[in-house]
């Protein structure tokens, strides 16, 4: 009888993979040209956090900006205690593009990350297949894909993301600012690109390139100990480094409090949403006009109303407000 990951890697193997290995290095050894220059099948990558002063003065001088988006990643996994995908290695996500007029294109991520123990190499095979695809197919691996995106709880991240291009190699940075389903923000920055950087690049304070989980490593690491703890147990994420996390506010060194409803309108990815949040507040500066001082709503209050929109969608309106 076939296994869940016997499916799994049926579908994996029914389409062209992007079979990578990465290597785990310092920025200061990728941008001194010493990592990997002898093989071009392998690519460094380093997730790392930093402040916006130091991203400003430190790194944008060397990169171009070549791109902004936004999505949402979904990520599932199996909900069987004897079966756990993300323990194994599967990481499997079903992505929601948007684009300028708010359509969404859908997809659904497969990939399968074997590492090295201590995980200084990880090897990556990743087959990313259409939603409608993933609906229409009748095989029994398709069936089984199904039953994951159904039957399972996923993990919401709002994504907004600039890609920067390297000026003088193939080396590309991109910056992801994420917002977890239970309202915290998290911003990561990610360098992927074989070796070659001009030799006369002065960036060579590793200090400042504070090594940092991914994105669902991250919100695993705050909301779901058991399963970080397991993860690193098996070698699939580094007990040896001592990682930062980083939030939006911490980032912009900006007051957490001072900028709630900032982050709310800039960041995220749906209209509809924001059109919601709008029209939340709208209605509580009005009903704020109506009542007596003491019994007026907080700034604090709708600021928690707004942000409690943005993640979990809009879930009641008083039907007797007078919009108008």
């Amino acid at each position: 009888m076939s296994t869940l990951n016997d499916h799994l890697l049926k579908l994996m193997d029914q389409s062209p993979l992007s079979n990578q290995v990465y290597y785990y290095g310092c920025p200061r050894d990728l941008l001194q040209g010493r990592s990997l220059k002898h093989d071009p099948n392998m690519k460094t990558k380093y997730s790392f956090v930093m402040g916006k002063e130091d991203f400003d003065n430190q790194i944008k001088p060397f990169f171009v900006l070549v791109g902004k988006s936004s999505h949402r990643e979904i990520f599932y996994d199996y909900d069987n205690e004897q079966y756990r995908l993300m323990e194994k290695g599967w990481w499997i996500k079903l992505v929601q593009h948007y684009d300028a007029n708010n359509k969404t294109n859908e997809e659904v991520s497969i990939k399968l990350i074997t590492t090295t123990s201590p995980p200084t190499i990880e090897q990556v095979r990743k087959r990313v297949i259409p939603l409608e695809q993933v609906k229409r197919e009748t095989g029994e691996e398709f069936v089984r894909l199904r039953q994951i995106l159904e039957r399972c709880d996923g993990i919401v991240l709002d994504v907004s993301r600039e890609r920067y291009q390297h000026k003088e190699s193939d080396a590309t940075l991109v910056v992801d600012k994420v917002l977890f389903e239970n309202g915290e923000t998290f911003i990561v920055f990610s360098f992927k690109g074989h070796y070659s950087f001009s030799e006369s690049e002065t960036i060579t304070n590793c200090e400042i390139f504070k090594p940092c989980r991914s994105k669902i490593v991250e919100y695993l690491s705050r909301n779901n100990k058991t399963l970080y703890s397991k993860l690193i147990e098996q070698g699939k994420v580094d007990a040896k480094l001592q990682y930062e996390s980083l939030s939006l506010n911490e980032f912009e060194n900006i007051d957490e409090n001072e900028t709630i409803l900032s982050q709310v309108f800039n960041f995220g990815c749906n209209n509809e949403r924001r059109r919601e949040i709008e029209y939340e507040k709208q209605h509580y500066i009005e009903l704020n006009k109506k009542l007596p001082e003491k019994e007026q709503y907080s700034e604090q209050y709708i600021k928690f109303i707004c942000r409690s929109i943005l993640v979990n969608g809009i879930t009641y309106v008083e039907e007797d407000f007078d919009f108008d």
